[in-house]
């Protein structure tokens, strides 16, 4: 979790504007419309394997669990494994991921011991890629998302559950 709150700075933050990534864009480069799931979650595995590779973590796309269901990253290390599942902030299932996906279907594999990431990309309110609303909410910002999310754990399940949710909006022209 810390390698990926890291890399969410850096993909907010850096020089390299990493968060155009995220974004299909136009003949001049401009960002025009939030790419699918699995293109940012593909973006996000390639910067985190360059990271935690090191430490001899290994993570994969499309983490196989019970049932046949697949979490979108898999990380693991010495027969420990951490699912990670993502959302777009504009995904309809945002409310309801983190319990009915992550908690119920992934992190209840053995290999988990509980244990669980779930990684937003917040597109902020673009025409193509609105917030989902939460109980008649509307985030305003990444980390009031964040927050949101978290809010809805029990403290149990704050102890198992990490929250990353990585601001790729378009900055402020």
């Amino acid at each position: 979790m810390d390698e990926l709150e890291d890399l969410s700075k850096r993909i907010r933050d850096d020089s390299t504007s990493d968060w155009h990534q995220h974004w299909n864009v136009n003949s001049s480069n401009r960002a025009t419309n939030p790419k699918p799931e699995n293109a940012c979650r593909d973006a996000l595995l390639s910067d985190l394997r360059n990271r935690i590779d090191r430490f001899g973590i290994d993570a994969q796309p499309e983490g196989t669990y019970a049932a046949d269901k697949s979490a979108d990253i898999r990380a693991s290390f010495g027969g420990f494994n951490v699912p990670i599942e993502i959302k777009r902030s504009c995904h309809r299932d945002l409310g309801s991921a983190i319990k009915v996906q992550l908690i119920a279907k992934y992190t209840k594999d053995p290999g988990t011991n509980g244990y669980g990431i779930f990684v937003v990309f917040w597109f902020g309110d673009t025409k193509r890629c609105r917030p989902t609303q939460r109980s008649r909410w509307t985030p305003p910002n990444a980390a009031a998302l964040k927050l949101k999310i978290t809010e809805t754990l029990s403290e149990q399940e704050r102890q198992m559950i990490s929250v990353c949710v990585i601001d790729v909006s378009k900055p402020a022209e």
